[in-house]
């Protein structure tokens, strides 16, 4: 982890192009969420998405997790 200031902005998670929902939510940082950037560093989630959860992990899972930490069932 890095030591950085980095505000989280709200990705709404999508099915079939639409918005799932103010439950379905990750908070990613502006790199992670829509710099665009898929390098060896970054990969982007903005219009990425198959990139993004094959470095990371599916936004499906990143939500149990999330919600994990922070202790909410939806």
């Amino acid at each position: 982890y890095h030591n950085v200031f980095s505000p989280c902005e709200i990705h709404h998670m999508l099915s079939g192009g639409r918005r799932m929902g103010e439950m379905f939510v990750l908070g990613l940082c502006f790199l992670h969420h829509r710099s665009g950037r898929n390098d060896a560093e970054v990969v982007s989630r903005d219009h990425n998405q198959r990139r993004f959860e094959m470095r990371y992990m599916p936004e499906k899972s990143l939500l149990e997790k999330t919600r994990d930490l922070i202790q909410v069932q939806a």
